[in-house]
């Protein structure tokens, strides 16, 4: 009974570690942005996250390898803001 308590403390304090490394992130991330230290690189053409310029932990689109993002939260945010109307398969 211990052991399996012990089992699904840890596996929501890693869920609950995520979630607060992921708002850190777009925290931090969100303050760079308001300051303009890093909002005029061009996102296409650096590795940045499009929706809010994460420079670490970005990761490519799959499908048209043009645009990066840190998180699913800012490729769903970009996905429903017009990403889907452009987004063709990379040759």
């Amino acid at each position: 009974c211990n052991r399996s308590g012990n089992l699904l403390l840890g596996t929501y304090m890693r869920m609950l570690e995520r979630e607060v490394i992921t708002m850190w992130r777009h925290a931090i991330c969100t303050r760079h942005s308001l300051y303009g230290s890093i909002a005029h690189i061009p996102p296409a053409a650096s590795k940045c996250c499009y929706i809010c310029k994460a420079t670490f932990h970005v990761k490519k689109c799959t499908r048209c390898k043009e645009v990066s993002y840190c998180s699913v939260r800012c490729q769903k945010e970009h996905w429903r803001n017009g990403h889907k109307e452009v987004c063709t398969p990379a040759k």
